[in-house]
């Protein structure tokens, strides 16, 4: 598992050049960044394999009341988020798209039938809006002196405004958070295959 993994990681570093983000297999990769969560090696495996090659996989998956249903899922998306890994896949049961924790997935099994790539699933995922959670307007943080570099490391999310023109905030630089936004990616990409190759040692 530790080759396959390198290997595949290898090969979409290796096209680090100017059309990088634009490939099929990019697009779909996403890491997020943050506690580690243990997941078993081989259902990252299977699940690592049905995203790489576009097969379905049946899964018995655990929702947070630990009850598991089995379902049969089109992986779209792998994403680390949080130093986890999950996949953003259609799932068949519910006919939607539905988003899995690999560490709630108990047993995973590659089927041979396969799916096209679905661009909207695919581009639904983003660090700001990965999980979904309702939005909440017009809040207001008063943090002490000491917390603003953390504030600024850490920042609620990759834009923080959508419109920096509207603003008047020395706290952060629009053409700096646009170019992180940008250029991430390919750091956490890094970070991600050290995860996995700790998992498949």
């Amino acid at each position: 598992m530790k080759n396959k993994i390198r290997n595949a990681v290898d090969y979409l570093l290796q096209n680090n050049n100017p059309d990088f983000l634009d490939t099929a297999n990019m697009e779909s990769l996403s890491i997020l960044s943050g506690l580690y969560a243990n997941i078993d090696p081989e259902i990252f495996q299977t699940l690592f394999q049905g995203w790489q090659t576009n097969h379905c996989v049946k899964i018995a998956y655990a929702d947070w009341q630990g009850e598991v249903t089995e379902r049969i899922i089109e992986p779209h998306t792998l994403v680390f988020f949080n130093n986890s890994w999950y996949t953003k896949a259609f799932c068949c049961l519910k006919n939607q798209p539905r988003t899995f924790a690999l560490r709630r997935i108990k047993k995973a099994e590659l089927l041979k039938s396969d799916f096209e790539p679905n661009k909207e699933i695919i581009s639904s995922v983003n660090p700001d809006d990965f999980l979904g959670f309702e939005k909440i307007k017009n809040v207001k943080l008063l943090a002490a002196s000491f917390a603003l570099d953390r504030l600024k490391s850490s920042p609620l999310h990759t834009h923080q405004f959508d419109d920096y023109s509207k603003y008047e905030c020395t706290l952060f630089d629009a053409a700096h958070k646009d170019k992180m936004r940008k250029t991430q990616f390919i750091s956490d990409l890094s970070k991600a295959f050290e995860m996995g190759r700790k998992l498949a040692e």
